[in-house]
């Protein structure tokens, strides 16, 4: 690699340091670590939307499951690079709007553009049955499975949050101001909390047992394609159009932004931790079709994978022992790639399936409150009167949806102090610095050897 001499500009030397540290990480991880072990291309005959590792609760049996436009298909996953299509189950012509699936992979809901929810149940023998419910237009928008795997949490232009049982009706509703903007939805880990992504940046933390919303948060000035809780449900990472990636610690009643991560440079479509309980890895995707995979501690880049993808990549999987991370766009590929060296294994965990059972049942009987939740629930908790109860008066800010004046650019009339993270001018001049300094050791080393 041509290295600038002593003379050099600001530019050449930023450019010497990235592309130094790319050379490094290529040849100590790179070849090592990650890699693309297998391309499945053409593997669905629509753009994929969404990937999922599943186990057999039963069989044990490991499988990935990746949901595209026109079918769900069921792959083997004991061999990565050789990957065999076990099942394909279809049911719905419309495009799909919003997809998830129970970890064991027995349930799938598929939510389509025309509204209609498609319910996937597979039972013991493999055999798959669809059943769809149409309750109107826009009724049905986002779809996340509720931690009871009896329950869907869906979105509806009538301005709620809805639990829908499985025969399509709603047991319980909320209602959620600006419910038009989400963009995301998904459940805490734990259960007890849900995260709510807008079109405007603005992210909700819901109660999972009430509905009713704790507080809320500018994550980023515009929209946020992704959200994901930490597995120990105590930080969420949101993924925006602004191309960064941030970490938010989730308090009680508030939250607090740890880090940001800038390396896309297009929209960023998703980002998944893996399943270590430390949450200190994770791996984000853009349009642009580059998937990163970070470090939480260092904020720094790990690898990038730029050639595993033609187009947007859509969705991220860790596999359950977070060897191998797959992906699936719109070029209709299933990309794995190999991510780890055998370091990041999940810990064995005891089977908490009667832990889970408990907290089940105590989110859908009657419900109980705390303290917090009883105030919060007496103040309808939305974003009209969650100001009211928020811990910090700095912090008394009330959302509403965009406003327009004339032919002035749309603004967020919720602005928030401390939650905009930017680059700092000093940390990039240190590093400069840094580069500095080691091309004058290594030319004094030249000079004394001559």
């Amino acid at each position: 690699m041509h290295r600038p001499g002593m003379n050099a500009s600001r530019s050449e030397l930023s450019w010497w340091l990235v592309s130094s540290s790319m050379t490094v990480l290529g040849e100590a991880e790179g070849d090592r670590v990650f890699l693309l072990v297998n391309k499945i291309p053409k593997a669905h005959d629509r753009a994929i939307v969404a990937v999922e590792y599943i186990r057999d609760p039963f069989t044990q049996e490991v499988s990935l499951l990746t949901c595209a436009h026109d079918s769900i298909k069921i792959w083997s996953a004991d061999d990565v690079t050789s990957m065999r299509k076990h099942q394909e189950i279809k049911g719905w012509r419309c495009g799909v709007q919003a997809f998830d699936v129970s970890s064991d992979g027995r349930m799938a809901a598929v939510v389509g553009v025309d509204s209609t929810l498609h319910q996937v149940l597979i039972a013991d023998d493999k055999t798959a049955t669809v059943q769809s419910f149409n309750n109107g237009c826009m009724q049905i928008w986002q779809i996340s499975i509720a931690p009871d795997r009896t329950h869907y949490l869906t979105a509806n232009f009538s301005g709620a949050l809805t639990l829908l049982d499985m025969n399509g009706q709603i047991t319980k509703s909320g209602s959620f101001n600006a419910v038009k903007q989400i963009s995301a939805v998904v459940y805490s880990p734990d259960g007890k909390s849900i995260a709510v992504a807008n079109n405007e940046g603005v992210v909700t933390i819901v109660s999972a047992a009430t509905l009713a919303s704790r507080f809320f948060f500018e994550a980023h000035a515009v929209k946020v394609r992704a959200v994901c809780f930490s597995p120990d449900s105590s930080t969420l990472l949101t993924g925006s159009d602004d191309r960064t990636v941030k970490l938010h610690q989730i308090n009680a009643l508030k939250s607090q932004l740890v880090k940001s991560f800038c390396g896309h440079r297009s929209s960023v479509t998703s980002v998944q931790f893996d399943h270590c309980i430390d949450g200190l890895r994770f791996a984000s995707s853009s349009n642009d079709a580059v998937i990163i995979v970070w470090d939480v501690s260092s904020g720094c880049q790990l690898h990038t994978f730029t050639d595993s993808h033609d187009g947007a990549v859509n969705g991220l999987a860790f596999s359950l022992d977070n060897q191998y991370l797959a992906s699936v766009g719109d070029d209709r590929s299933i990309c794995v790639h190999r991510v780890d060296n055998s370091e990041r294994r999940p810990n064995d965990r005891e089977d908490d399936s009667s832990t889970q059972d408990q907290h089940i049942h105590h989110e859908y009987a009657i419900p109980t409150y705390s303290a917090e939740e009883s105030f919060v629930h007496d103040a309808h908790g939305y974003y009209s009167s969650s100001a009211h109860y928020r811990p910090d008066a700095a912090d008394r800010s009330e959302y509403l949806p965009m406003q327009f004046d004339g032919d002035a650019e749309p603004l967020s009339r919720y602005h928030p102090a401390g939650l905009r993270g930017r680059v700092e001018d000093e940390e990039e001049d240190e590093l400069l610095a840094r580069a500095r300094r080691d091309l004058e050791a290594v030319a004094s080393e030249d000079a004394y050897g001559q």
